[in-house]
């Protein structure tokens, strides 16, 4: 862990992937080494140089390889708040990287997702607004509004009021 998360630190996204997948090889049954691997491929997606030619093709991977490990974690503690939310960001990541059926999917994995982990947490003022914004992205703005509201309820924040500014837009 300490060796991937040094390469994170310098910005050695390939090392770091590396370290991790190590690390889920020599450990298994822990979640958390699931949830560091699969957040280092949703990174290394994110920062890929977008000059290459094949670049979203390569960033579409790594959110594959992503929601891939994020589901290994989850076999081993389905009710890990770090592990619903990371899956939920990353599923969102696919949806926009997608178009059309494609797109609506992983909104709606997002969804169900999302909605689990609210219920859990209804006091998260996050996943309310990743809710807001799943919700309107597929269209559903009266959920969209919603869950965004909610999210400030709990806690005044950028996030939520950038979701209601763009469904009313």
């Amino acid at each position: 862990f300490m060796l991937g998360d040094t390469y994170r630190e310098k910005g050695d996204y390939d090392n770091q992937v590396k370290a991790y997948e190590k690390m889920v090889n020599l450990r298994p049954s822990d979640w958390q080494g699931y949830y560091y691997l699969a957040q280092a491929y949703l990174t290394k997606g994110a920062k890929y140089d977008n000059k290459n030619k094949d670049w979203q093709k390569v960033r579409f991977e790594y959110y594959q390889k992503s929601v891939e490990t994020f589901k290994k974690g989850m076999t081993l503690k389905p009710d890990s708040d770090s592990l619903m939310r990371g899956i939920a960001g990353a599923y969102q990541n696919l949806a926009e990287m997608s178009k059309g059926a494609e797109k609506t999917k992983y909104y709606s994995e997002s969804v169900k997702i999302l909605v689990a982990f609210t219920e859990k947490n209804p006091q998260n003022e996050y996943g309310f607004a990743l809710l807001g914004e799943a919700y309107s992205k597929l269209g559903k703005n009266k959920d969209a509004i919603e869950n965004a509201q909610r999210s400030l309820k709990i806690k005044e924040n950028l996030f939520a009021y950038s979701e209601l500014g763009d469904v009313y837009f």
